[in-house]
């Protein structure tokens, strides 16, 4: 970090506008959530955008250009960049952005989103968005590999726009608040929510309403970086969680992992196995026709959005913000 900011060591930019979304902590804070709300909203607004992603956990190392989601599979790409394509958001997977983010420009892909970014400093960033999950901000405190820290908290001060995510379940939201505004005092802060948006079977586009959840017993898959949050919505909707079975975050089920989940689901006697849109991909090619699972849709939502987008065009534009 010294070496770059002392321009020791450049760093590269692109042509192209780009945007980083990252967090502080090892996953489950809503990167990908977030990213495709980005991705989303900026097509909305006439821009043409494109996700650069590592891909962790895929398998190969070759760059791939994700358009359509047909002609690859999750393993492939790794589960978040196969997600994001399935909504028609280009996604280039290589582990060198800087790259896959020449090979997004060349195609006319503006700006582009740096997935996981926050600690890719090598590459030139228009916007730095910092997220942070307000149920477990910081881990334990500690960092790698004593917790669940990055980076040490004061690298907050990096970012340029700070959004706090599952703001409906901080614990002390004033007392979050004001800890990011001791850090960097001008920091313009965002809250923003992650909830239950759709629920449908597994491998069907016909969705079932949320409100059938209610008094069913259910028992939880997921292979998430925070499987609680996913757990917790699923209460909230009224389901009797008789049951969970938590994978590694980026799990890639087997046949004999189904199989499992299948029997202590119905062990537990429950009506319905729920697992997440994340886990969905990796679970539809394994499903005979009967196997009683559904997927359970989130997604995440900006309070003020209004102003979180004149902020995000400030920037996008080379401007100075106020803070929020």
């Amino acid at each position: 970090m010294a070496l770059y900011q002392r321009r020791i060591i450049p760093k590269r930019r692109l042509l192209a506008k780009v945007i980083s979304v990252g967090n502080l902590t090892l996953g489950g804070s809503g990167k990908t959530p977030l990213v495709l709300y980005l991705s989303q909203g900026l097509e909305q607004r006439g821009y043409n955008p494109a996700v650069l992603s590592r891909g962790y956990g895929r398998k190969g190392r070759e760059p791939l250009l994700m358009e359509k989601t047909g002609e690859l599979n999750p393993q492939d790409a790794g589960d978040e960049p196969f997600l994001l394509a399935k909504y028609g958001i280009p996604v280039l997977v290589e582990k060198d952005r800087f790259h896959s983010g020449t090979m997004a420009q060349a195609r006319g892909y503006s700006p582009l989103i740096l997935d996981d970014g926050y600690q890719y400093i090598g590459l030139h960033r228009d916007v730095n968005i910092l997220i942070i999950d307000s149920s477990n901000p910081w881990g334990n405190g500690f960092l790698l590999p004593a917790g669940s820290l990055r980076e040490p908290l004061s690298e907050a001060k990096r970012a340029d726009i700070i959004i706090i995510n599952r703001a409906d379940q901080a614990g002390n939201l004033t007392s979050l608040k004001r800890k990011l505004r001791n850090i960097k005092g001008d920091i313009p802060l965002f809250e923003s929510l992650y909830l239950p948006h759709s629920l449908h079977w597994l491998g069907e586009d016909e969705e079932i309403p949320l409100t059938e959840l209610r008094g069913r017993r259910v028992y939880a898959l997921s292979a998430l970086g925070n499987p609680t949050s996913f757990e917790n919505a699923l209460e909230g909707l009224g389901a009797v969680l008789v049951g969970k079975r938590r994978f590694l975050d980026h799990h890639f089920y087997s046949k004999g992992d189904v199989e499992e989940v299948r029997k202590r689901a119905k062990r537990k006697g429950a009506d319905w196995l729920v697992t997440t849109e994340k886990d969905e991909v990796k679970l539809t090619h394994l499903l005979p026709g009967n196997f009683p699972l559904l997927s359970l849709c989130m997604r995440l939502t900006i309070r003020k959005e209004e102003d979180f987008w004149q902020a995000m065009d400030a920037l996008l534009a080379g401007g100075s913000l106020r803070t929020t």
